[in-house]
């Protein structure tokens, strides 16, 4: 199975709108690590669950989705009830056969491989922990015998059957002045491959 991994989309309709044309037919699953609002006041918000929903991604809650739900009165002047239901309905964590899918492990921003220390005994049923919040794209790997590593992704990467992981996509939606960035994984070759959010490429 091929799967497209992303992450904090915060709003941004062309940008979503750009994935999902890059990524049609070429992927079986879309997973979504969260933030797909930003703040509950732009009609694009709206449009960005419902384009979301099209493709039946699995899903998990993050924390621009608590904030919009926090303030429902003026959020549903925007977005429909029934998409506020649809983000309220999303776990915080969800496991997918060797996926762990979270937005923020234990609520924090991970940037390092020092940072992930603790974060790697969190998962410890499952092979991959998906993850966002933080933006920045980055795998990092933590071997037999528990040295963590971060592995650069100029080029495909080998995910080992022996290795345990933290992944995160970077953020598919964010906006100009830093990368926008998916991933792709086909679970039959182990191989994983950073891509870009712009137009063909």
């Amino acid at each position: 199975m091929k799967y497209a991994i992303f992450s904090d989309i915060q709003g941004n309709l062309p940008a979503l709108s750009t994935f999902f044309a890059a990524t049609e037919g070429i992927v079986d699953r879309f997973l979504c690590l969260g933030d797909i609002v930003q703040n509950g006041t732009s009609f694009d918000e709206h449009r960005c669950i419902e384009l979301l929903k099209q493709h039946h991604p699995s899903a998990v809650r993050g924390n621009h989705e608590d904030r919009v739900l926090k303030n429902y009165d003026q959020s549903k002047k925007k977005i429909s009830p029934d998409n506020l239901e649809y983000i309220a309905s999303l776990p915080l964590e969800l496991t997918i056969g060797s996926f762990y899918l979270v937005h923020a492990p234990s609520g924090k921003r991970i940037f390092t491989p020092e940072q992930s220390e603790h974060e790697f005994q969190t998962f410890s049923g499952s092979q991959i922990c998906l993850f966002g919040h933080s933006h920045k794209a980055m795998v990092l790997s933590k071997n037999k015998n528990g040295k963590i590593s971060e592995e650069g992704l100029e080029r495909k990467i080998l995910l080992r059957p022996e290795v345990t992981y933290m992944i995160n996509p970077g953020s598919v939606g964010i906006y100009p002045g830093l990368p926008q960035t998916y991933l792709l994984y086909d679970d039959q070759t182990r191989q994983l491959e950073l891509k870009s959010n712009i137009k063909n490429n």
